[in-house]
């Protein structure tokens, strides 16, 4: 089986995670772990990149791997196989292509708790 989790390190994604880590799964399953940078890999156009931009990115893309360092770390106590990709862009469109590219049978994010009028306004990428 193959589990695709989305992580932003937020407590929702810890309790998703916690609840992922327990489930009786008949054979150790294969996860994907995935972050999302919110903003794209702007590498490849280097020079009309700005350098505070350019130092954002590269915290982001350190936070990403931190974070899906310490949550692959964790996963591997009850994961057979544990792979980590690093999205860029807006989160919930890259998410959405990480899952049509991959075809997990499971996909796990946390939902950030909204109530129905935030929800309406706000948007969720849970949903």
């Amino acid at each position: 089986m193959h589990v695709f989790f989305a992580t932003d390190g937020s407590p929702y994604s810890l309790a998703a995670e916690s609840v992922l880590a327990g489930f009786p799964f008949a054979a150790s399953p294969r996860v994907t772990i995935a972050n999302v940078c919110p903003a794209g890999d702007l590498h490849a156009i280097e020079s009309a990149v700005t350098t505070p931009v350019a130092k954002m990115l590269d915290r982001c893309r350190s936070e990403s791997e931190r974070l899906l360092a310490e949550t692959a770390d964790r996963a591997r106590a009850w994961a057979g196989e544990v792979a980590t990709e690093i999205l860029d862009g807006h989160p919930a469109n890259e998410r959405l292509h990480a899952i049509n590219r991959l075809k997990p049978d499971v996909v796990v994010v946390g939902a950030r708790g909204l109530g129905a009028v935030q929800r309406m306004f706000l948007g969720s990428v849970s949903e």
